[in-house]
């Protein structure tokens, strides 16, 4: 979790790219990368490898759940789970 404050350091397109390929096809370790393209986090080059491995693309970020609660207005949610019911 995010402490108050604290900010996020954004990698480009090209430095990602750059770092799976070092792993893929320079056999360099995750480790080693990190030191060489000075990126803070080694779990970040893993998640990149792992997008492409899987054929995402490393740049997407995350778009959020597909809950369809996460769009429906709270006191609704509140009246569906103590069963009321609602005449709208």
């Amino acid at each position: 979790m995010a402490k108050k404050g604290q900010s996020f350091r954004q990698y480009s397109l090209d430095v990602k790219m750059e770092a799976v390929r070092l792993v893929n096809e320079e056999h360099m370790s995750i480790r080693e990368v990190t030191k060489q393209l000075d990126i803070r986090n080694k779990s970040q080059v893993q998640s990149w490898v792992m997008k492409h491995r899987a054929g995402e693309n490393p740049s997407q970020r995350p778009q959020g759940r597909d809950d369809p609660k996460r769009n429906f207005p709270v006191w609704k949610r509140r009246c569906r789970i103590y069963g009321r019911r609602l005449n709208i």
